[in-house]
């Protein structure tokens, strides 16, 4: 079959010289032929493969108008999307021996599966909620890769075995649990070893790989999966480009005839004019032991510790508390730093507080590490003005202790502060009433 082809190309090739010298292309300039465009080859790759499905497991085929319930040996390919409901998992083997298993909760789509004439594979997927544990082969060459895209950047990796989070916010955690994986979002990348994770907010950079268990996983989204909009999440809108009105003409400006120079009248120093009160909330925690990881959290008014929205801290440095022009406006909170191994200072603000109860708090997130008491200091400013210093110490090793009540304390967790707004008034320990 190969010969026929060359056979069949070299006659080609001696009919078009031909016709050519019959039609004198010789005697002029001549006339350029086109190059022909090689047809792409195919690679056949094998099928990658649904071999566990149990409990509510669907998927979508490419222009279907609904989901399938999946099953055991269903072959899954680029442009499908897979989902499970409560208490639904399933196991993907990919053609190039990876796997990945979908616990509960979980959407995902299969962007490409693909591989070269040199062998070098492809496996592309992009994860809108839920959490998937993946088991990436060693892949085989630099060409080769394995990544999955979440609505907060993209997990990537050579050969590994990590988990990964994502809750209805977008709000990703990669965790590692052998080998190294890596996080990019806003054109910044952060890798993290086996025992190590790291959370990324939608619109942030991720964080810093920290060495302890990360949140529990969120629950179910609330009015279910398929209210989680289509893949892909991450991809921005573009903001269109207003056009310019036309400037008229600019009119001739006369030369000015030139006047005498003048002499000056000294004009005497103008008053320094004090800098304007700091508005707002103002927090500064601040450690007595060199490389400790303190957390701040702060807490905005019936919010909850931990909560991707409610919770400004080392993994939510800027929420858009006040939904007006995304983050950074006065009504949202900002963490200035994560410090991760110094004594701070971390210093939160928020200009101009919702009317509510905040709450403060100090987590002791290095606890597999404390061989050495440390004492913590935390100063609150209202409106520029010092109104708080609170300090707190933390024992090692820990020991759970109890409150009047009978309630047991974390230890690890200091319940620092509540700020009332707009009374400012600062009060010792957790809100009384924050729900």
């Amino acid at each position: 079959m190969e010969y026929s082809r060359v056979v069949l190309w070299v006659a080609l090739v001696i009919a078009t010289v031909v016709a050519c010298i019959g039609l004198a292309c010789g005697g002029g300039t001549e006339a350029p032929q086109p190059t022909p465009t090689p047809t792409p080859t195919g690679i056949a790759i094998p099928p990658s493969t649904i071999t566990t499905a149990s409990g509510p497991v669907f998927v979508l085929k490419p222009g279907a108008a609904s989901w399938v319930d999946a099953s055991e040996g269903m072959d899954l390919e680029a442009g499908d999307s897979l989902k499970t409901g409560a208490e639904g998992y399933a196991v993907v083997v990919f053609f190039e021996g990876s796997v990945m298993e979908v616990n509960e909760h979980t959407k995902l789509s299969v962007v490409e599966l693909g591989m070269t004439e040199a062998g070098s594979t492809t496996v592309s997927l992009g994860q809108q909620v839920g959490h998937t544990v993946n088991h990436v082969e060693q892949l085989a060459d630099s060409a080769s890769s394995y990544d999955v895209e979440t609505p907060a950047g993209v997990a990537v990796v050579r050969g590994t075995w990590y988990d990964l989070y994502v809750d209805k916010k977008g709000v990703s955690t990669l965790d590692v649990s052998e080998g190294e994986a890596c996080f990019e979002a806003q054109d910044k990348k952060e890798c993290a070893q086996a025992g190590f994770f790291i959370t990324t907010v939608p619109g942030s950079p991720p964080s810093k790989a920290k060495s302890s268990a990360p949140p529990e996983p969120p629950g179910p989204p609330g009015g279910g999966l398929d209210s989680i909009p289509v893949w892909p999440l991450s991809t921005p809108t573009p903001t269109p480009t207003p056009v310019p009105s036309p400037s008229p003409s600019p009119t001739p400006t006369p030369t000015p005839t030139p006047t005498p120079a003048a002499t000056p009248t000294p004009t005497p120093a103008p008053s320094p004019t004090p800098s304007p009160t700091p508005p707002g909330i103002r927090i500064v925690l601040t450690w007595d032991t060199e490389g400790t990881d303190f957390d701040a959290h702060f807490i905005r008014p019936y919010g909850a510790y931990w909560d991707a929205y409610d919770d400004c801290c080392w993994f939510n440095m800027n929420p858009d508390w006040d939904g007006v022009g995304g983050n950074g406006t006065a009504g949202d909170p900002e963490l200035d730093v994560d410090d991760l191994d110094g004594s701070g200072p971390e210093t939160t603000t928020l200009d101009q507080p919702a009317s509510g109860a905040y709450e403060y708090k100090v987590h002791y997130f290095d606890m597999a590490n404390c061989t050495a008491a440390s004492q913590v200091t935390v100063n609150i400013w209202i409106n520029g003005g010092l109104a708080a210093t609170y300090n707190h110490t933390f024992t090692c090793p820990f020991e759970s202790g109890f409150t009047a009540a009978g309630v047991v304390e974390d230890p690890e967790v200091w319940n620092c502060a509540c700020i009332d707004w707009p009374s400012g008034n600062v009060t010792e320990g957790a809100c009384s009433d924050p729900y």
